[in-house]
């Protein structure tokens, strides 16, 4: 039978953050996915009384309820998985994939029917499970799909003005800028750094300390940029024994295993910022 849909996902807003990474998984694999967010257009002016009654009862392959506290007490989650039940006792199939958020019990799912727990799934690894139950392929782990894809990403040595008492004090950093150019929603992890030395060696490392906290991994829209400036302390890279000739550049990776990186900084540039003077 053709369906409308791969799978129908049923979800409280409460729950959204994870459900939506797994949506959008699964969209950019080319799976076809009920999720309202991708159907905001498709819903507007309808009667959704009608509407959830076919989405859910008639033009998917799968429902996924994503089943919580929030799940078990909102009205509409109720009306959608009462309607899925109806079509999985009506059609005596394979019907109902549930994924606990929480352990909770849904009134009228029978708990013998087999659930995955997403305390123990990643949103990337759930989406893989959904995948090889639609018999699609799946998505690579981060190490199997790294890539090296020149994006809009720069770094650059940078001075930022910090004000003590009455006076504005210079202080060194390294801004990384970049905007998601990939058409869908992506979450980005925190950015590291790797620095090539004068022989050609390679070293990777984290920049911690920024001047506005970030908390990782962030959700960018299409078209959403980043911006982050690390503190620089003088003599940071001695410790890779880094002449000025060494060159920096930093990468970030999606929860997908896509990886980006940014143009290279001379050492040279970022030990210049120091001898600024900004009182000229």
């Amino acid at each position: 039978m053709e369906y409308k849909y791969d799978v129908a996902f049923s979800f409280a807003g409460e729950d959204r953050e994870y459900v939506e990474e797994v949506a959008s998984i699964l969209k950019d694999q080319g799976v076809k996915i009920f999720y309202d967010k991708f159907e905001e257009v498709e819903l507007w002016g309808k009667d959704l009384g009608i509407h959830f009654e076919y989405v859910y009862n008639r033009s998917a392959r799968y429902c996924v309820p994503f089943m919580s506290e929030s799940y078990k007490e909102k009205m509409w989650t109720k009306y959608e998985i009462r309607n899925a039940i109806s079509r999985a006792i009506s059609s005596n199939e394979e019907y109902i994939l549930p994924v606990k958020l929480e352990n909770v019990k849904i009134e009228g799912l029978r708990e013998s029917i087999g659930y995955l727990s997403a305390k123990d799934l990643s949103p990337t690894e759930l989406a893989n499970k959904i995948l090889q139950k639609l018999g699609s392929p799946q998505v690579n782990s981060i190490v199997e799909a790294e890539q090296e894809v020149v994006i809009e990403a720069s770094l650059a040595a940078n001075i930022v003005l910090r004000q003590y008492g009455k006076d504005d004090v210079p202080e060194p950093c390294l801004r990384f800028v970049m905007v998601n150019k990939i058409n869908s929603i992506r979450f980005y992890n925190q950015p590291y750094f790797k620095i090539i030395l004068e022989n050609g060696e390679e070293k990777a490392f984290y920049l911690t300390d920024t001047y506005e906290k970030t908390q990782f991994p962030v959700k960018l829209e299409y078209g959403e940029p980043l911006d982050i400036a690390f503190k620089l302390v003088k003599g940071v890279f001695d410790i890779f024994k880094a002449g000025p000739n060494s060159k920096i550049h930093a990468e970030i990776t999606t929860s997908l295993g896509e990886r980006f990186k940014s143009n290279q900084v001379l050492v040279s540039e970022i030990n210049e910022i120091w001898n600024i003077d900004m009182t000229k």
